[in-house]
């Protein structure tokens, strides 16, 4: 009786190992412990990273592309795809022409062309209109270059166009384009291919070393010590040390700044300057930061402020050339009201031109 009593107590045993053996849980999967709101150990981490180039199944994988892997803080930009806009005319001709337009601009500078070989049955006439302006000088500025009204077979098409200097300051135009086919049974067929786009004169600016002259020596015994401080059109601040006398003039060369292809977007203001002696004891010194009580200009420096000068001819380096700004002025230590200098430096503009020699 006792063996029977032993022998089912191990079988008692053994069933109750394995129900608990039974009852434990299973281990996560990784593609859970990375769902979000659920945690991960350091473990699952490790895992994860050695299958970060597989997508889980249900995902959509582009074609031939790899799936990037994008450091910390970093997000893929959403793919963005502008399908071409297309154009139906009232002939097959008209369409072609209208397809294959394309208008590039820069500044003031407008171009045009129609690609060669489009194989037309019929010519067709291509009309730009400038702001509502048709013609070779029209109100608004002036064709430079064209290929004729008509379209080539061989060459194709191309007009270049100048928009005039207005203001000098950002606008939009509207550019109209006109397809004309004859029509031997009647009415000629017009088309137009309506364009609007922004335009931003784009300026060369250089402005020459500062002369500083002081009118008279501001110290009893010995030169003058000057602090000259300015602001450079991009709002960076400056400073140079120098000693000088009266009558005499120094070059501050460290002054004179120049930028290329900028625009009245790029927020440039005139330079803006003062000075100061160096004296052994001055409270107006302590806590007042850099070139006390000054900060950068609020005036423009582009567009200029300038009279125009009369266009160049089209095969000069400028669309448009400015007089020389000359700005000369006695002005007084920001420290010292009896010491006195004279400050004098000029600014020069230039409005380049572009896409010439394109048109065939």
């Amino acid at each position: 009786m006792r063996h029977y009593r032993l022998l089912l107590m191990c079988i008692a045993v053994s069933c109750f190992v394995g129900l608990v053996g039974c009852t434990e849980a299973p281990k996560p999967s990784p593609i859970m412990l990375a769902d979000p709101g659920m945690p991960a150990d350091s473990g699952t981490v490790a895992q994860a990273e050695g299958t970060q180039g597989e997508l889980p199944p249900g995902e959509i994988q582009e074609r031939g592309v790899a799936p990037r892997r994008l450091l910390p803080g970093m997000v893929l930009p959403p793919k963005t795809f502008t399908p071409p806009q297309t154009y139906v005319g009232p002939t097959e001709n008209i369409t072609k022409v209208a397809n294959a337009i394309r208008l590039y601009h820069k500044s003031l500078s407008i171009l045009i062309t129609v690609r060669p070989g489009l194989g037309l049955t019929k010519p067709v006439n291509i009309r730009p209109a400038y702001g509502g302006w048709v013609g070779q000088q029209t109100g608004r500025g002036q064709v430079i270059q064209s290929s004729g009204e008509v379209y080539n077979e061989g060459t194709g098409f191309g007009q270049l166009f100048d928009d005039s200097f207005i203001s000098g300051r950002p606008r939009q135009i509207s550019v109209d384009i006109m397809l004309r086919e004859q029509n031997p049974g009647g009415s000629p067929y017009d088309y137009t291919v309506p364009m609007s786009i922004d335009l931003e004169p784009l300026y060369a600016v250089w402005i020459d070393p500062l002369l500083f002259t002081l009118v008279e020596t501001c110290n009893l015994i010995g030169d003058t010590e000057i602090n000259f401080y300015w602001y450079s059109p991009d709002g960076q601040h400056h400073m140079k040390a120098f000693k000088t006398r009266g009558h005499r003039t120094e070059m501050i060369s460290e002054f004179a700044w120049q930028r290329q292809q900028v625009g009245a977007s790029a927020k440039l203001n005139l330079p803006n300057h003062v000075f100061q002696t160096v004296n052994l004891i001055d409270p107006r010194d302590f806590g007042l930061g850099f070139a006390p009580g000054t900060g950068p200009s609020d005036k423009n420096l582009v567009p200029p402020a300038v009279p125009l000068n009369p266009p160049q001819p089209p095969d000069s380096a400028w669309l448009y050339n400015f007089p020389v700004t000359t700005y000369s002025h006695i002005e007084d230590a920001r420290n010292e009201n009896d010491c006195h200098a004279t400050v004098k430096y000029q600014i020069r503009y230039g409005l380049h031109h572009y896409f010439r020699g394109v048109v065939p």
